[in-house]
C-alpha cells in the first residue's frame, strides 16, 4: 500500500493517558456490561467480554525473552472489548475523554487485530464464544468519547477516511469484515452513539 496522506496529521494531541482505562473508562465498561446493547438508528453494537489478552500464554515450555529496551511485555498486552455486531466479533479499543484520540486507537487496534486475524486465533475465539457469535472472521470497533476539542473532530474525521480510503480496505478486507467507528456520549447515566461508521469490507 502507498503513502496515504490522511495519516500525515495522527496523533496530534497532548496529555494523553497511557495504560488502563481510567475512571471515565472503568465506569463506561461496568455501564456497558450491565446494559449489554449500544444502538444507533438499526445498528446494535453489543458486550460481550474485556480486557482480554491475545499472547496469553500457559504452560513451563513458553519462553518468552524481552529486550532490555522493552519494558512492556506484549503478553500482558490486552484489547479493552469484545464486541458483537451483526453476530460478527468485533475487537475494540476505546478511548474516553483525558485519553489519546481515536487514531491512536486505530494504531492499537490494528496491532492487537494483527495477533487476532490468524486461523487458530478465530479457532481460539469460536471455542471461548461458540454461544455469542454465528461467524467468527473477526472485525475491528474504535469506540471515543465525544469531547469539545477541535483536535479531537478532525482526528475523528482522519481517522475514518483513512478507513475508508480503498487502498486501505484492499488490504485489510482479506483479514478483517470491516471496521466500526463510534462516538459516544453520556446522558442521564445512559450512552448512546452521537456518530457511528459502519465499513463493511467484505
Amino acid at each position: 500500500m502507498g503513502f496515504i496522506p490522511e495519516l500525515s496529521a495522527f496523533n496530534e494531541q497532548d496529555h494523553g493517558r497511557e495504560g488502563n482505562l481510567g475512571p471515565r473508562g472503568q465506569q463506561f465498561r461496568e455501564w456497558f456490561q450491565k446494559h449489554r446493547i449500544l444502538s444507533c438508528d438499526h445498528h446494535q453494537f453489543a458486550c460481550v467480554d474485556y480486557e482480554l489478552r491475545p499472547l496469553r500464554m500457559f504452560g513451563p515450555n513458553f519462553g518468552w525473552h524481552l529486550p532490555e529496551d522493552m519494558p512492556q511485555d506484549p503478553r500482558k498486552m490486552s484489547v479493552d472489548l469484545l464486541c458483537r455486531f451483526q453476530r460478527n466479533p468485533v475487537w475494540c479499543e476505546l478511548k474516553m475523554n483525558g485519553d489519546h484520540f481515536a487514531s491512536a486507537a486505530l494504531q492499537q487496534i490494528l496491532f492487537y487485530g494483527s495477533m487476532l486475524c490468524g486461523e487458530n486465533q478465530i479457532r481460539r475465539c469460536s471455542r471461548l464464544f461458540k454461544d455469542d457469535f454465528d461467524t467468527f472472521h473477526p472485525w475491528l470497533g474504535i469506540l471515543a468519547e465525544e469531547r469539545k476539542d477541535n483536535r479531537f473532530e478532525n482526528d475523528f474525521q482522519i481517522t475514518v477516511d483513512f478507513c475508508r480510503h480503498p487502498d486501505t480496505a484492499n488490504l485489510l478486507r482479506g483479514f478483517f469484515g470491516g471496521m466500526l467507528i463510534g462516538k459516544i456520549y453520556e446522558e442521564e447515566i445512559v450512552w448512546k452513539f452521537s456518530r457511528l461508521e459502519v465499513l463493511d469490507w467484505r
